[in-house]
């Protein structure tokens, strides 16, 4: 990835709109990137990387902080990237979440964060997460990769250099990822405490069954189970299942020789029952036939008196049949009664829609009454609405001067710091030129008195040359008697000359500053000018408003002041018309929905007066009806004994009341009658039938206490033999399942100490905690491998930057563990031994830590699959290097750039600003700062 060309706005320190085009550097070799610190020069790479990853590299910057605090409320923060990657080109977009200034009204508002990959002639792609994910498909490596690799920074390296083992292994951890390896060795170490607790747990279930082994107190076993329980050994579980074996044999022993006692027991206790049951049979037979005898004496006294109220009822058998008769002569005069009912009926009916006519007619004409009032309110709430139309086109023709006004007077404001600044550069162009203008004097003067000193010293000057013999140049003479004699300070042609061109610069300078003067005063003139005449252009728009002096009788401050009060009073106006542009429209949509109500009334009263004529003819023919059909109802009414059905049917019940008493009475007697002689007879036979049961059974009565007492003893026997069997057999369950939940619990145990095993012995491998062996985690082992590799890396350049002199080399030890396994040494070449890093000077250090940070730079890029990076970035550390180890450094990186990669140096030392002369130039304004190419 090369970039081409980088534009961003309102971004970090940079205000205004930046652009660069990096491909004017070319493919390959180094530049600069110098300038102030604080400048901005470390954020051009923070725009490189939030345009392609939405991320920047600061660690205290995010992206909710990437606006400029300089820029104008109403700028958008953006970043767009041009780059070149494997032959095809790239443009992409970005802005971040951002709060700006309303289009329309006042606040700000929020804009969602935008992003935009054009590559062609693929089709775009468009949302913040998609570019990202487009762009990590295409360079091969994400945002943190991308830092790594493409910016190297002097703290950081630094650190990486110096740091001890367990600060290099977090720092290498994030490099390379190996954070994975770190929680292997913590999951296999919580897997192996899981293990030996599941262990753990296991023992105690065996404990447990162990536990619920019991024992019949009378064995010699149960001592020896007690003391195996009290042991609370899960190792003595073989033991206790060989005592369960002994238990259950000795309980079925028991609940075999309690069964046989149960049985015999049964057989007693049935011939016991059997003679016991015999005699209280024979008892209770005596007793029934007594009181059979005292029913059989009861009933034949009672006899005569049931009979004679038999035949009185009997005598009542007449009645029936003229309760019959009348019960028939009412029934046929229901009929009658249901004619009167439907005659009611209708004339109800006709009743109800005469009335229900009448109400609807009423509440017509009360409607009517209600939509005329309606309809005059309606009329008096449209007429108050007045000509809302008119009015509103006259307060919006206001609103839209005041807006201009505003404009305007935004526009004055905005242009009175530029005033201040032309001002400003003006008296700084003329300070420019009197100090040019003084230089120039000096030089005259300076000139002046050497030519005055040149010429007061020629004699001596001829008289130097003169030999005797020779001729004199000015005389004539070859005898020379007295020459002149020339001063130890005498002015020279040279040094005349010399002045004389510092003199000619020197006007040279003054004169073009003279010029550059004059014209900066004279857009500064021009500038106010052209304000002035706006303001007063403006003030005179704003004549029933301001009673100010002219714009020109006003300092900087003061218009300003006059500008901004306007501005106030504008935009209280705009508010004040905007709120009346409001009410006006509410009028207006008031008046269109009054005007639609009266249409909606008017048909109303319309549909509503027919409705009324035709209630009133429907009214009148279901009163008409409603009389036909009551005179029906007298003419009914009129044949009939009874009043309504109800009176008939009550008359009805009473006769068939009256019937069905008789008839049970009647149905009782005889009943009663049947029965008595039904028990007689049943009496009878039963004292006949005992007596000869009596008579057949003959000898002595049984003892039945005896007996009793008997059955009781022998089925408490029976209770304590069942009760033993049962506790037998219930110990006998009991342990069978105890034993069979033992070997379940014994086989879990085996299998968990047997994982655990397998567990604690991988925990202590992955962790370094094998006896024995070095104590090295698997991490560490895995970070060796790459710092080696990186380290293999930083020597090809590190050698060369310090001519051989210097390699770095991993700390070799037989007592290596985790605390030292990334310890970092250098071998001295003068001195033939090894030294730690920290033995290095400041410059030494810098080249060591900037050969790690290339090697690692390479590594990631190896191992994300032959990434190509075209690319690079490198942040200060060049101020420690002396003048030669800067030289090599600089060799070296650009050895390392070829004509195939850009390295960019970030940095204020001015040795580099000379050696290297293609440069991007951030300097640092009270706006913000800029940024821009310099090739020269």
């Amino acid at each position: 990835m090369r970039p081409l060309t980088l534009e961003l706005c309102a971004f970090g320190p940079y205000a205004a709109k930046t652009e660069l085009d990096f491909s004017r550097f070319g493919q390959g070799g180094l530049f600069l990137i110098s300038g102030d610190t604080g400048a901005g020069k470390t954020a051009l790479f923070d725009a490189v990387t939030y345009a392609l990853y939405g991320e920047v590299t600061g660690a205290y910057r995010a992206p909710d902080m990437l606006r400029s605090d300089f820029a104008d409320p109403s700028a958008t923060t953006y970043v767009r990237l041009t780059f070149e990657h494997r032959g095809r080109t790239y443009t992409v977009y970005r802005t971040p979440e951002q709060q700006r200034r309303k289009a329309r009204g006042e606040g700000t508002t929020t804009a969602a964060a935008k992003a935009e990959l054009l590559r062609e002639p693929d089709a775009p792609v468009s949302g913040t997460r998609p570019v990202t994910a487009a762009i990590t498909d295409l360079l091969g490596i994400d945002a943190r990769q991308f830092a790594q690799v493409s910016m190297l920074a002097q703290n950081d390296f630094t650190r990486l250099l110096n740091a001890p083992s367990a600060d290099r292994s977090a720092i290498l951890r994030q490099i390379f990822g190996t954070a994975s390896y770190q929680q292997l060795g913590a999951a296999a170490q919580r897997r192996a405490r899981e293990a030996e607790a599941d262990a753990n747990r296991a023992d105690d279930g065996v404990l447990l069954q162990m536990g619920a082994l019991t024992a019949d107190p009378g064995l010699p076993e149960a001592d020896a189970l007690a003391e195996l329980q009290s042991a609370h050994d899960p190792y003595q579980a073989a033991r206790a299942a060989e005592l369960a074996e002994t238990l259950i044999a000795a309980d079925e022993k028991a609940s075999e020789e309690a069964s046989r006692q149960v049985e015999a027991l049964d057989a007693d206790i049935a011939k016991t029952s059997a003679a016991l049951e015999s005699a209280r049979a024979l008892a209770g037979q005596r007793a029934d036939l007594a009181a059979a005898r005292k029913s059989l004496a009861d009933l034949q006294t009672a006899l005569p008196e049931q009979q004679k109220a038999w035949a009185d009822t009997e005598a009542r058998r007449p009645e029936l049949e003229t309760l019959a008769a009348s019960l028939q002569g009412l029934a046929e005069e229901f009929p009658r009664h249901k004619i009167l009912a439907d005659a009611r009926k209708a004339a109800d009916t006709s009743r109800r829609e005469a009335d229900a006519a009448a109400k609807a007619l009423t509440n017509a004409r009360q409607q009517d009454a209600d939509l005329a009032r309606t309809q005059a309110d309606v009329e008096k709430a449209l007429a108050d609405c007045g000509t809302p139309d008119a009015d509103l086109a006259h307060i919006e023709a206001q609103s839209e001067t005041a807006g201009s006004l505003l404009e305007s007077c935004n526009a004055l404001l905005g242009a009175l710091p530029g005033l201040r600044e032309a001002d400003e550069a003006a008296r700084k162009a003329q300070s420019r030129y009197l100090d040019a203008q003084k230089d120039a004097d000096e030089a005259a003067g300076r000139h002046t008195v050497l030519l005055r000193a040149l010429n007061a010293q020629r004699a001596g000057l001829l008289a130097r040359d003169l030999r005797e013999g020779a001729p004199c140049p000015v005389c004539g003479s070859t005898s020379h008697p007295a020459p002149a004699h020339l001063s130890d300070t005498a002015v020279t042609e040279g040094e005349v000359d010399a002045a004389a061109k510092t003199l000619a610069r020197c006007q040279r300078t003054a004169t073009q500053a003279s010029a550059q003067a004059g014209s900066a005063a004279a857009a500064a003139r021009a500038a106010r000018e052209s304000v002035l005449k706006d303001a007063d252009a403006f003030f005179a728009r704003r004549k029933n408003r301001y009673d100010g002096p002219p714009a020109a009788q006003l300092d900087d401050d003061g218009l300003s002041a006059a500008l901004s009060a306007q501005r106030a009073s504008l935009q209280k106006g705009l508010k004040e018309l905007s709120a009346k542009v409001e009410a006006l429209r509410v009028r207006k949509a008031q008046a269109a929905r009054l005007s639609a109500q009266l249409t909606g009334l008017a048909d109303r009263r319309r549909q509503l007066a027919q409705r009324i004529t035709a209630l009133q003819a429907d009214a009148s023919a279901r009163a008409a009806q409603s009389a036909a059909d009551e005179a029906k109802v007298q003419t009914a009414a009129a044949a009939l004994r009874y009043p309504d059905a109800d009176a008939l049917r009550k008359a009805q019940a009473d006769l068939q009341a009256r019937s069905t008493a008789l008839r049970k009475a009647l149905e009782d007697a005889t009943q009663a009658r049947r029965k008595a002689e039904e028990q007689q007879t049943a009496l009878t036979e039963r004292v006949r039938a005992l007596t000869d049961t009596l008579a057949n059974a003959g000898g002595a009565d049984a003892d039945l206490p005896a007996l009793e007492k008997t059955c009781a003893d022998q089925k408490a026997r029976r209770a304590q033999a069942e009760t033993a069997r049962r506790t037998a057999d219930q110990r006998l369950t009991a342990n069978r399942t105890a034993a069979k939940q033992l070997a379940v619990a014994r086989r879990r145990a085996d299998a968990a100490h047997q994982r655990h095993a397998v567990l604690d012995s991988l925990s202590r491998t992955l962790n370094g905690n094998v006896a024995g062996r070095i104590k090295l985690p698997f991490e560490q082992y895995v970070q060796a491998f790459y710092f080696d590799e990186v380290i293999e890396a930083a020597n090809r350049r590190f050698s060369r930057m310090t001519d051989g002199q210097y390699r770095l080399r991993r700390r070799q030890s037989d007592a290596i563990s985790g605390k030292t396994a990334l310890d970092l040494d250098v071998f001295d070449a003068y001195t033939g031994k090894y030294r730690p890093v920290a033995s290095l000077s400041g410059g030494e250090s810098f080249m060591a830590a900037l050969s790690l940070a290339l090697g690692i730079s390479d590594i990631i890029q190896q191992s994300a699959g032959g990434v190509r990076i075209d690319t690079l970035f490198i942040d200060e550390g060049f101020g420690t290097l002396d003048p030669d180890a800067l030289e090599k450094a600089v060799d070296t990186l650009a050895a390392l750039a070829g004509n195939d990669k850009l390295i960019g140096v970030i940095s204020h030392v001015e040795a580099l600003q000379n050696r290297l002369t293609r440069q991007i130039l951030v300097e640092k304004t009270r706006a913000g700062s800029t940024a821009r190419l310099v090739l020269d």
